[in-house]
């Protein structure tokens, strides 16, 4: 795995896994001339760091300073190209997490304590990321628009912080509804917003299934607001729902498909010239439901 940073200076960083427990981490710096590039961490089961070393060109530390229940990215924070690894590794969201019902996490309070520049991946903090966007003109109203075209009535929204919870409350007409008695499509929609219309999104996103929970109909918005968010941030999403995928029939390349072919996981990026005779005819779901495109069970 090769890892390259903008940094001060230009690293070539490479994790080389030479088995299932002992790893190295190397570090081959352009302004350093050396016939072996410098080892930073060494691994054998174990942290064991010692001191630099000049003959031998590595940096090691005293084992009673290893902790072999963590990782060595996790026990060595001084550096500056680690730690940036590090915080971008935890920046990272997957959104996986799609639960449904009465006792779900959205129905319930809150806590007004939480961080609101991040989703959680369980959304416990749909509230306080709400809050935020909020204070944005152009993005409510962004929002509110885009609410619009599932949940018609819906002219605004607020963001109640109270009592050490936050609530959310939709306005129609003359009634304020809380959020927690919407439908769970309505609630996951309003996940989705907040996550694809956030303006300093995470460096990578994972969305698993957006379809789940929500009407045919609002799919192609879903995709619109996807390939919006595409331009702000990488985002990978998963889906087994043809009407999202016809939705993007004037971007095929945006489409990978995944096949297992002998035990093995093949995976194939769409090309627009090689759909150009289909897709005078047909729309890209439809494709994939004839098993033009693969993808399919059998």
């Amino acid at each position: 795995v090769s890892l390259f940073y903008n940094y001060y200076l230009t690293h070539h960083m490479v994790i080389d896994f030479y088995d299932f427990s002992r790893y190295k981490i190397i570090n081959a710096r352009s302004q350093i001339k050396a016939d072996e590039p410098s080892i930073f961490y060494q691994n054998e089961g174990f942290l064991d760091v010692k001191i630099w070393d000049n003959k031998k060109n590595k940096l090691v530390s005293p084992s009673s300073f290893s902790i072999p229940s963590l990782s060595v990215l996790s026990q060595r924070r001084g550096l500056s190209v680690l730690t940036g690894l590090a915080e971008t590794y935890e920046r990272i969201r997957l959104y996986r997490e799609w639960s449904f019902g009465r006792n779900t996490i959205f129905r319930k309070p809150q806590q007004a304590d939480l961080q609101n520049d991040r989703m959680e991946p369980d959304f416990s903090n749909l509230g306080m990321i709400l809050s935020r966007l909020r204070k944005d003109p152009k993005i409510k109203r962004a929002l509110v628009d885009a609410l619009k075209d599932l949940y018609e009535g819906v002219t605004d929204f607020e963001v109640i912080i109270e009592g050490g919870t936050v609530q959310v409350f939709f306005t129609e007409g003359d009634f304020s509804i809380p959020a927690t008695r919407l439908s769970d499509g309505t609630l996951r929609y309003l996940c989705l917003l907040a996550i694809l219309l956030d303006p300093t999104p995470p460096p990578l996103v994972c969305i698993e299934e957006p379809e789940l929970g929500l009407h045919p109909d609002i799919l192609p918005k879903i995709a619109d607001l996807l390939v919006d968010a595409s331009s702000r941030t990488q985002l990978i999403v998963t889906t087994h729902s043809d009407v999202l995928i016809d939705a993007l029939t004037e971007r095929p390349e945006a489409v990978l498909v995944f096949e297992k072919v002998n035990g093995q996981t093949k995976i194939k990026r769409l090309n627009k010239s090689d759909l150009e005779h289909w897709l005078k005819d047909y729309r890209l779901g439809q494709l994939w439901l004839r098993g033009e495109i693969g993808g399919t069970r059998w």
